[in-house]
């Protein structure tokens, strides 16, 4: 199996190569099987890896960070879609993929069919939610953390997930 590496994610001082990948649209679904290009018929989505399975950015101005995106408009970190509409590969993310809505979320969008912002909590771990949104899951010992390759969920509920190179 091949690896991803996802190196420490440091707040603003991100001095990581985050690269763009610019190629034409593609299909890139929503965690609940939803064309995410169906949500927002003005964006581009672009995946992070081509041929094959692989998650997938909301714009040509995000970049592809491991398996999540980066957003230049909101300077932060989400989980976007993937090109597997079933979900069913490796390759696509299995985080902040529930069915329930953010905290603070007014539109109560469920997570499985939207883009998910994702935030750093102070001792490392991440949480799905806005920097705002995020004090009780970061207060409440949730999340889940990035370990070299690994993603661990902080309860021990979730799954693990390796990237690949």
């Amino acid at each position: 199996m091949r690896h991803r590496r996802i190196g420490p994610l440091a707040g603003a001082g991100l001095g990581l190569g985050l690269v763009a990948i610019a190629s034409g649209q593609t299909h890139c679904f929503f965690p609940n099987g939803t064309d995410a290009f169906r949500t927002n018929p003005n964006g581009d989505f672009f995946p992070c890896e081509y041929p094959g399975f692989g998650m997938c950015c909301a714009s040509l101005d995000d970049r592809c960070l491991g398996a999540l995106c980066w957003s230049s408009t909101t300077n932060g970190l989400y989980r976007g879609g993937c090109t597997d509409p079933a979900w069913e590969s490796e390759e696509c993310l299995h985080l902040c993929t529930g069915g329930e809505y953010l905290e603070g979320d007014e539109t109560k969008t469920p997570m499985d069919s939207r883009n998910v912002p994702v935030t750093q909590c102070t001792d490392g771990r991440y949480c799905c939610g806005n920097r705002t949104d995020v004090r009780s899951c970061c207060n409440g010992g949730g999340g889940f953390y990035v370990n070299g390759t690994t993603i661990r969920v902080a309860e021990g509920t979730g799954k693990r997930r390796r990237f690949r190179e």
